[in-house]
């Protein structure tokens, strides 16, 4: 018997890019859940930034939340959402691109840097479009929704 590494034995799914709605209430659900919204501004950019990936919605929501520290009925603001996206790029810079934007030719980091999003990095996803609906129900587009 052969053996495999630890990552052989993972089975490996493929996250598509979530839509806008459910991107939005990946992101807005929880926090209002615990009675905390987010500004309008605050959750266009971050949702904006995260382009539909799952993971980046995860990650620039936990930093938002880790940096705004929000309380029950507090309003999460762009603030903390354009700190969070600074510690994102940090991190990401740091560790998950760097092996990848280190093996990329000059051409492809000028390619790169001209088409990547706000949030930088080689390979971030496109931004998603979001759209701000009047309904005050989560998933609705309304970031204003009361718990």
């Amino acid at each position: 018997m052969e053996a495999a590494s630890f990552t052989e034995r993972f089975d490996f799914r493929t996250l598509g890019r979530l839509d806008p709605d459910a991107a939005e209430r990946a992101l807005l659900e929880p926090a209002i859940a615990l009675g905390v919204r987010w500004a309008p501004d605050a959750a266009e950019l971050a949702l904006h930034d995260a382009g539909g990936s799952p993971y980046l919605i995860q990650y620039i929501g936990d930093e938002t939340w880790t940096g705004a520290d929000p309380r029950t009925g507090s309003v999460i603001e762009r603030r903390a959402v354009e700190d969070a996206l600074t510690r994102v790029r940090d991190s990401l810079a740091a560790g998950m691109f760097r092996g990848r934007w280190a093996k990329a030719t000059a051409a492809r980091r000028r390619s790169s840097w001209r088409s990547r999003s706000p949030v930088t990095g080689p390979g971030w996803p496109a931004p998603v479009t979001c759209r701000r609906r009047s309904a005050s129900r989560p998933g609705s587009g309304a970031w204003r929704g009361s718990p």
